[in-house]
């Protein structure tokens, strides 16, 4: 399943505290709302550990019009990176964000779909949550092949998605703290179930 990935040094290319990003269908308040939200998961990725995962109870994230209005209306993971987090053999230490729809997707849903996928890092500094990259991806339907099934995949939506640099590595001292906001909207301000993942880089060797 084909969703969003992320991956990042760090906050260098996002100001201090800033929180927006442009061509995006969620509104500021309602972002800032989502950063400021209890998370619906936690996790942790700890030493030898090479991927931590959560998926949303259906789309029980979605809280309707009173989420719009007054809500987050986005399935939020808050995940925490220690100094100590190091790679397990054959692995490197970097890591990147994944999102993606945990249920099939129609063809006739999967044209009109779209995906929010945001990565904001906190920074100590201010004190607040720093936006790194995302944004809206498109739904697009992808016929199946000799070897493939087809399916739904999402990809980003021009002038409405930022592109990540390099990949995310453990600090120096102390707990990197990420946040990522996610959700899969269907017509008819219906939404899907959705996974977020933080998975470590595999080592490539060149013979």
């Amino acid at each position: 399943m084909l969703g969003a990935c992320a991956g990042d040094g760090g906050v260098s290319e996002a100001e201090d505290g800033d929180t927006s990003e442009g061509g995006t269908a969620q509104s500021d308040a309602q972002t800032r709302r989502c950063l400021s939200v209890t998370p619906d998961a936690t996790l942790s990725l700890l030493a030898g550990e090479t991927e931590k995962s959560s998926t949303s109870r259906g789309p029980s994230y979605n809280t309707g019009v009173a989420g719009t209005l007054h809500g987050c209306n986005s399935y939020v993971v808050e995940v925490s990176v220690p100094s100590t987090s190091t790679p397990p053999l054959d692995y490197e230490s970097s890591f990147q964000f994944h999102a993606e729809k945990s249920t099939p997707i129609r063809e006739d849903l999967c044209n009109v779909a779209e995906m929010q996928f945001r990565v904001y890092a906190w920074n100590i500094v201010v004190g607040d949550w720093a936006f790194v990259g995302g944004g809206v991806k498109e739904g697009k339907w992808i016929p199946g092949g000799p070897l493939t099934s087809p399916e739904c995949r999402f990809f980003p939506k021009p002038g409405a998605y930022t592109e990540f640099g390099n990949h995310f590595e453990p600090p120096l001292a102390g707990t990197n703290r990420y946040r990522i906001l996610s959700s899969v909207m269907l017509p008819d301000a219906f939404f899907a179930e959705v996974r977020v993942s933080v998975q470590r880089d595999h080592e490539i060797f060149l013979e």
